[in-house]
């Protein structure tokens, strides 16, 4: 538990420098995507966000065009990365692995993401841990969804856990040990020795 809180805390408490051009918003179902715009609306300036672009809607989330003009909404400049369109889900790992795709193939060296706030921290691990697998080099940096109210309801995990903000932190915390027990995401010590 040390590790995963020191990986939370040098990740959290890091400022996005000015020069990243991207930010990444993992995709969540549209009732996560206002508490995710209000964490942005003041790390945004001068980058652009990016959202996956899954063709139709799959695990809770909108089709990339609904996502779009949702973001778009809130005056953000949007670019969309290509997502396998034989995947019939999404979840952290291949969303994941689609975002570091583009990483490599458009020679990003920094990249921020943003996640409601009880998923930054897996997102951030799985999106690290992919980083270390393909042995790429990138300063990535993490920018939370705000909440006001964690009592609130929130609709997660593939569209199937729909419960307050506060209930999903544990369900998250299993989630970490789950996937890094499986190999999805490496120990907090990789992890650690590539975010220093």
């Amino acid at each position: 538990m040390n590790e995963l809180a020191r990986i939370l805390m040098k990740m959290s408490g890091t400022v996005v420098p000015n020069d990243v051009k991207y930010v990444y918003c993992f995709a969540h179902n549209k009732i996560n995507i206002p508490c995710m715009a209000k964490g942005l609306k003041h790390n945004i300036a001068n980058k652009t966000l990016c959202i996956l672009d899954n063709k139709h809607q799959m695990s809770g989330v909108l089709p990339c065009d609904n996502n779009y003009n949702i973001y778009n909404s809130y005056d953000f400049k949007i670019e969309t990365i290509p997502y396998d369109i034989c995947l019939n889900s999404i979840n952290t790992r291949t969303e994941s692995e689609a975002v570091v795709n583009w990483i490599a193939e458009n020679n990003i060296q920094q990249l921020a993401i943003c996640a409601p706030p009880y998923h930054t921290l897996r997102a951030f691990m799985t999106l690290v841990s992919i980083c270390i697998e393909r042995g790429l080099n990138i300063n990535i940096y993490t920018i939370n969804g705000m909440v006001d109210d964690w009592n609130d309801i929130t609709i997660t995990h593939n569209g199937d856990t729909n419960t307050s903000f506060n209930n999903v932190i544990e369900l998250e915390l299993e989630r970490i040990k789950k996937y890094t027990e499986k190999g999805d995401i490496c120990v907090c010590d990789k992890i650690w020795n590539y975010i220093k």
